[in-house]
Parts: C-alpha cells; sequence; structure tokens
C-alpha cells in the first residue's frame, strides 16, 4: 500500500528529490487557508515535487468565510501550476464552524473546482455536521488506531468512499521535515475503486473536442483526458518521447498510434477505438500506478 505525506509552512523543509528517492510518488502540499492567506511555500514546493515527477494533492483549509469566496482564492492561487493527474483537497476542520454549516460549505466548496477532488476531515467532525457521502472520495484523519479497520468510517461512508487514511502526525519520511508535534503528517493511499471513466464516449479517429482544458480528467473533454491518460499510461508524458502525445482535443493518426500501443500492451484487440472496455484498462492502469 502506497503513502504519502502532507506538508505546509509548519514543515521546516522539504526536499523533493530525496523524498521521490525513498519511493514516494504523491505529496500533499497546503496551498491556501480562508480567504485570504497563501502558503509562501507552496509554489516553490509543488514545482520541485513536479520536477521530481510527482503527483500533487493541492489542498485548502477552510476558514468561516463565503464557501465561493474561498474556492475563487484557492483556484486563482493554484490553477497556475495545476497539472493533469494533481489532486484539488479541501481540508474541513475548523472546529469554529457551526455544524450546521460544514456540509453546505463542502458541497459548495467542491463543486466550484475541477478534475480529481477529495473531502479531508475528521470522523466526529463529520458526523457532528451530519456529513455522509456527498460524492467525493474521504481523505480520514485519525492518529488512534493501528491498523485500518471499518470502525474508523463516519456514519455514511463506506470503505470504497475512502481514498486515504492520515494515520500518524508523527511520522519520520525522507525529505520530509518535521512540524511541533516532532514528526510529519503520514496517510496511507488507497486508490479510487470505481470507474473515474464511468460514461465516457465511444472514441475513433475523427472524434474531438469543443475546445481546450487544462483539466484532467475532463468529462466534457474526452479527447483530451484520453489523450492525457495515453501519455501518462504508456509512460510517455515528456514532450521530449517521440511517442509523446500532444493533448490537442484531435484523435489523429498519432493518437490513434497511442491507442494501439495500449490495447496491445494491455492484451486488448488493438481496434485503435476507445469504448467502454479500453476505458476501463485505462482508469485499471492509472489505479496501478497511483494517478
Amino acid at each position: 500500500m502506497p503513502n504519502f505525506s502532507d506538508i505546509s509552512s509548519n514543515n521546516e523543509f522539504f526536499r523533493a528529490d530525496i523524498y521521490k528517492a525513498a519511493g514516494r510518488d504523491m505529496i500533499g502540499i497546503k496551498a491556501t487557508e480562508g480567504s485570504s492567506y497563501v502558503n509562501p511555500q507552496w509554489a516553490p514546493w509543488t514545482m520541485a515535487a513536479h520536477d521530481q515527477g510527482l503527483r500533487v494533492v493541492h489542498y485548502h483549509y477552510a476558514g468561516l468565510s463565503d464557501s465561493s469566496v474561498q474556492a475563487q482564492m484557492f483556484l486563482h492561487v493554484t490553477q497556475a501550476l495545476y497539472r493533469p493527474g494533481d489532486v484539488f483537497a479541501l481540508d474541513l476542520e475548523y472546529p469554529r464552524m457551526p455544524s450546521g454549516r460544514r456540509k453546505g460549505f463542502a458541497i459548495d466548496f467542491l463543486g466550484r473546482l475541477y478534475g480529481e477532488r477529495w473531502l479531508y476531515s475528521f470522523k466526529s467532525y463529520l458526523q457532528d455536521g451530519n456529513i455522509g457521502y456527498i460524492g467525493y472520495p474521504l481523505w480520514l484523519a485519525n492518529f488512534s488506531a493501528p491498523s485500518w479497520n471499518d470502525s474508523l468510517l463516519p456514519a455514511g461512508y463506506t470503505r470504497n468512499q475512502r481514498i486515504a487514511w492520515q494515520y500518524t502526525d508523527r511520522a519520520h519520511t525522507p525529505g520530509v521535515g518535521n512540524t511541533a508535534s516532532g514528526g510529519s503528517d503520514d496517510s496511507h493511499y488507497y486508490g479510487t475503486t470505481a470507474n473515474r471513466f464511468e460514461g465516457y464516449p465511444t472514441l475513433e479517429t475523427g472524434s474531438t473536442d469543443s475546445g481546450p482544458t487544462g483539466v484532467f480528467p475532463d468529462r466534457t473533454h474526452p479527447v483530451h483526458t484520453l489523450q492525457n491518460a495515453l501519455n501518462i499510461t504508456l509512460g510517455i508524458e515528456q514532450q521530449i518521447n517521440p511517442e509523446h502525445v500532444i493533448p490537442d482535443g484531435n484523435f489523429g493518426p498519432h493518437t490513434a498510434h497511442a491507442v494501439f500501443l495500449f490495447q496491445e500492451n494491455d492484451g486488448l484487440t488493438p481496434d485503435m477505438i476507445v469504448g467502454p472496455i479500453t476505458w476501463a484498462a485505462l482508469d485499471r492502469k492509472l489505479d496501478e500506478i497511483h494517478r
């Protein structure tokens, strides 16, 4: 089971190269808080993480101001460094937020974002706010259990709706500086169980999108989504790779060739048509490589 750390300005340092060399492939980095705070380390740490090929979970710590204002500020900050495959997360734990406001805040905030989105919180905080599953996977914090058991889940959640478990704030991970706790946050990552491409249309040579997108996955831009998924699963994300597919939203010969390679490598019929079977295979491969 892969682990990942999450960091903020409370951590003494972050060395992405050492962290990567320790076998990690994902890092959570606090970007913003409330309606005005921006973590001064978010940009340099995010760039360093991306330079090492790490997937970044950009997270926002919720404050008391309006959810739409906080979401707008979070997006304004993060969109400059967001990459396809990254994650947006809402850290919902502010003790002064009234319990009756928490569910509406989470739904509105996360609904204003795009791509893959997670909700981070504690069991008691969610239950006090009567927050069951709201359509976004749960990154659950609980430092008291030595190993996972389903009793850790808040009411209204199943194991399949849990994506990660933050099990400690006292880890000692190479490349990650300590906080005042004497260690750092660490989480088990379980990945998704649902097919992220469920319901995507069948694509073939000649399929096109309506315009550009900077989001992955993006149901409204299935060709872009396919091209990004192919680059990731075939290991050809770097543009210097001659097999790299430019994500331009046009299913042309280069994209068709990449589909052929993926289908052949996965034991599928290499017909260069992307239907439910190929979409499901792409989803499974992304889970295998923790993307």
